[in-house]
């Protein structure tokens, strides 16, 4: 991420913000889905933004001679599979797809808006393209695997794309399992915190995790990120916030750490118009 942050030649301009999690597939493959914002990018269906969608992104076939040739033909080949029709006969991925001589951006309000998946650009393709995936040859050179990219024209498809993969549930096989815990522990003598815990507990106990997720939470390793950032504040009643002990060098407790009220109780009370709320 650094490096697709201080490079202004991948998508054409600096990455001002940025928003990605890492998704686990069936077979447990991690693979990951991304939005970046570009600094300064042009106003949608202008001449400038259209060029600089085509020098990101290219659905063509590159010559034989290329570099990018075998990644094209090995990566960015649709073939069909049983998810291309899950609910139909027609591939939902709508391939392949349609000749277009140039790249235009669609009305979304529009039927080919429908068609195109909700995306609001259109690239441009020849006849014997119709089976490439959208990609990017400078980000295909350096990650030489599956990908997928196209521009968001819109505020309401950069939130809907976020808000998919944020809360995409899990498998429908634990929707069983869920409904015969909370039944059962339903029926318990105990207060209401405990069984949404015994509940968790069953869902987790139930969600199978692939070995590649496994590495990931033993690892530590981060699994979402974004530019902008959140802090949690505890909205209860002093007397009723949790705090952390504090320890001395003998290991006994020492009092509790400061938090986030303590903090804001102590900031000078001069030149407040100085000093941001938080």
């Amino acid at each position: 991420m650094q490096f697709l942050k201080t490079d202004t030649e991948i998508f054409g301009g600096k990455v001002k913000d940025h928003w990605w999690r890492i998704e686990f597939q069936n077979r447990g493959s991690p693979h990951l889905h991304m939005v970046v914002w570009i600094k300064d990018h042009p106003s949608v269906a202008t001449t400038e933004r259209i060029a600089r969608i085509d020098s990101v992104c290219s659905t063509a076939i590159p010559p034989e001679t290329s570099e990018l040739y075998e990644l094209v033909k090995n990566c960015r080949i649709h073939r069909h599979t049983s998810t291309c029709t899950k609910n139909n006969s027609v591939c939902r991925f709508n391939f392949p797809r349609s000749e277009c001589l140039e790249t235009h951006v669609i009305d979304p309000s529009s039927n080919e808006f429908i068609y195109n998946g909700g995306r609001i650009c259109v690239l441009k393709r020849k006849s014997e393209d119709g089976w490439v995936n959208n990609y990017s040859p400078a980000l295909l050179k350096m990650w030489k695997a599956n990908m997928d990219i196209h521009s968001c024209g819109t505020n309401e498809s950069i939130a809907y794309y976020i808000a998919k993969y944020v809360s995409k549930s899990e498998p429908t096989n634990l929707d069983g399992e869920v409904s015969r815990a909370i039944q059962q522990i339903r029926r318990e003598e105990t207060d209401v915190s405990r069984k949404l815990f015994k509940i968790c507990m069953r869902i987790l106990r139930e969600r199978q995790v692939s070995a590649c997720e496994c590495v990931f939470r033993l690892c530590h390793l981060s699994m979402r990120d974004s530019s902008r950032k959140t802090i949690f504040v505890n909205t209860r009643k002093a007397e009723q916030r949790y705090k952390v002990l504090k320890f001395n060098e003998a290991g006994q407790a020492a009092g509790y750490c400061a938090n986030i009220f303590e903090r804001y109780e102590k900031r000078p009370a001069e030149h407040p118009n100085n000093i941001c709320v938080s």
